[in-house]
């Protein structure tokens, strides 16, 4: 009976280590697979501390929105978005020196994206470098259409829901008697 329980043991470990052996070797397809799926799960995460930076920073809370957007630069370094808006809210913090190497940084991520230099041309016009800002400034517009730029400044200063030309209000008989109490 013993010899039985051995060769039921050995059989299984036997069978147990072929198993694991013929399982372990990877592919260079299965490695690529992986790789892929870290990085979208990676760009994923990202996005979403983006998302979370953008509404903290809408929203005033500059320190928190700063947090977020680190982290998304730390899970994704390669988008130029990020960057800018990280320059955004650190210029908006007054923290200038910083904010200029961020809009460089999307600069250098993307060379074809016109806010980073239009932010760059803020800064050099408030350290009174206004060649460097004319310089930051036409290299913007090389890079958008007039229309597109109009655009971007709109959503940039939340100008979308500005009537072109607004009308005076009148009083009616009700808003008269509410205006004078």
């Amino acid at each position: 009976m013993n010899r039985t329980i051995i060769r039921c043991v050995l059989a299984g470990t036997v069978a147990a280590a072929t198993l694991m052996t013929g399982g372990c070797g990877e592919t260079a397809h299965s490695q690529q697979v992986r790789k892929d799926a870290r990085g979208r799960y990676d760009r994923a995460g990202a996005q979403i501390a983006y998302d979370q930076a953008r509404q903290a920073f809408q929203s005033g809370q500059f320190e928190q929105a700063l947090g977020h957007v680190d982290r998304a630069i730390a899970r994704f370094p390669k988008e130029s978005s990020y960057q800018l808006l990280r320059g955004r809210i650190l210029h908006e913090m007054t923290r200038v020196d910083e904010a200029r190497d961020a809009f460089a940084a999307a600069s250098e991520l993307d060379p074809k994206k016109a806010e980073p230099h239009s932010f760059m041309g803020i800064i050099h016009q408030r350290w009174h470098e206004n060649e460097k800002a004319l310089e930051e400034y036409a290299k913007a517009a090389r890079e958008v259409p007039l229309a597109e730029a109009v655009q971007t400044l709109k959503q940039t200063y939340n100008m979308e829901q500005v009537p072109r030309n607004p009308k005076p209000e009148t009083l009616t008989g009700s808003s008269r008697r509410s205006a004078r109490l």
